[in-house]
Formats: C-alpha cells, sequence, structure tokens
C-alpha cells in the first residue's frame, strides 16, 4: 500500500506543476493588445482568410513570375 501513496503523491505533484504551467501560459499574452482585432478576425473567419491570404500570394506569385 505505500508504494500506491508515493505513486499517488508523485501524480499529485505533477498535476500540481502542469496547473502552474497552464496558469502562466494563460495569463501570457503572444501577440500585443492591439492585435486583438486581427486573431478576432481570424478566429471568427479562418476559411475567409484563408481564401484572402491564399489570393493574395498567388497575385504577389504571379506577378514576381514564380509561376
Amino acid at each position: 500500500m505505500p508504494r500506491q501513496a508515493t505513486s499517488d503523491r508523485q501524480f499529485l505533484q505533477e498535476l500540481q506543476r502542469q496547473a502552474e504551467l497552464q496558469s502562466q501560459l494563460s495569463t501570457t499574452r503572444i501577440l500585443p493588445r492591439h492585435a486583438d482585432w486581427l486573431t478576432t478576425l481570424i478566429g471568427n473567419h479562418p476559411w475567409q482568410t484563408l481564401v484572402v491570404i491564399s489570393t493574395v500570394s498567388t497575385i504577389v506569385m504571379f506577378l514576381l513570375d514564380r509561376i
């Protein structure tokens, strides 16, 4: 039975470490606050964003004679 208690204690310690990491990740901003409108737009319209980006990149490549 002591082996199970050690295993449980190790599991709980690892769980606590992971919870601290998740807490730190959720409070750290990857992009600056003034880019929130862009991330919201991309998040709400992913396919439309992909179409626009692929269209623009195709036009640029065509104009540079890369296609």
